[in-house]
């Protein structure tokens, strides 16, 4: 099938965010008194939003949760989304996709002001005709809502497809009625 909008996930997907989101998380949990976190345990951050993340893997109540996402940003927004590079050849599948016309989207759980960010410095950003990302307070977050505010909002042309990582994003699509490609 000949897709005519492509909506991409960021983290794990474009980019190796792995560094600067398992620096983060472990930062935020040293402050709880937790140490020594296997690396498995960390990568499950990559993807899904961070407060349903904390609150499922440490059992954090509501309120440390949030106190563990604020933790985890005072790290993560001003170094550690910069620990992230894309993968190789991304840059250039986006350059072939946009001569083919396709019209490129991102939908993400990752902040939208800090996934702007994200995509100026790794050098893609004008590759996307739309960006949507979570809510920093959480009243936003969760996949199939930001897919479903991206169509609405957005209104790519049909044929499209979400491509992801993570069964969050395969999950969003069919949710949505969309095809997915899952990426590893």
């Amino acid at each position: 099938m000949v897709y005519r909008s492509v909506i991409f996930d960021l983290d794990g997907t474009l980019s190796d965010s792995s560094e600067g989101i398992m620096k983060g998380v472990r930062y935020a949990m040293e402050r709880f008194g937790v140490a020594d976190i296997p690396e498995e345990t960390l990568r499950r951050f990559i993807g899904p939003p961070l407060y349903d993340t904390f609150s499922q893997i440490f059992g954090l109540t509501s309120e440390q949760a949030d106190r563990a996402v604020t933790l985890y940003r005072e790290y993560y927004i001003p170094k550690g989304m910069y620990e992230n590079r894309l993968y190789p050849g991304i840059k250039e599948l986006l350059e072939r996709l946009n001569a083919a016309g396709a019209a490129l989207y991102i939908c993400t759980s990752k902040p939208k002001t800090v996934t702007d960010r994200v995509l100026d410095y790794l050098g893609v950003a004008e590759a996307f005709q739309g960006v949507v990302g979570a809510s920093m307070d959480r009243s936003l977050n969760d996949k199939p809502s930001l897919l479903r505010l991206l169509l609405q909002e957005r209104q790519p042309t049909r044929p499209a497809v979400m491509v992801g990582d993570t069964r969050f994003d395969l999950e969003a699509a069919a949710a949505c009625g969309l095809e997915a490609i899952a990426v590893r």
